[in-house]
């Protein structure tokens, strides 16, 4: 996927979410138009990466405001410098992926 393929609405945005790509491996990231940033790829080398490392939301959200503005940030200065190389190695399809619970429910009465 190239830069020039997302819109403003896709940058805006950036849900994040869980899916299992068609190699079975399980995702954590966020999407972006018709593709998903796996975000331990993104991250890689990152003090941060290894919340996403299991596939799993689950840390990343235990991390706190600080972290996920964080996070957020970086995907967007990725996104808006429109020619960021670890955004375009990690951003994955979502054409034959499945999506995923994206957190573990621990509590439900």
């Amino acid at each position: 996927m190239s830069a020039r393929d997302w819109t403003a609405a896709d940058a805006v945005h950036l849900p994040y979410g869980r899916v299992r790509d068609e190699h079975g491996r399980d995702i954590a990231g966020a999407r972006l138009g018709d593709h998903v940033v796996d975000l331990a790829a993104f991250l890689d080398g990152g003090v941060l990466a290894g919340l996403f490392t299991a596939g799993r939301l689950e840390p990343f959200l235990e991390a706190g405001p600080q972290v996920w503005a964080d996070v957020r940030g970086a995907l967007l200065d990725a996104v808006h410098s429109g020619a960021d190389e670890r955004l375009e190695e990690s951003t994955r399809s979502l054409a034959g992926a499945t999506e995923l619970m994206p957190f573990e429910v621990a509590d439900y009465v």
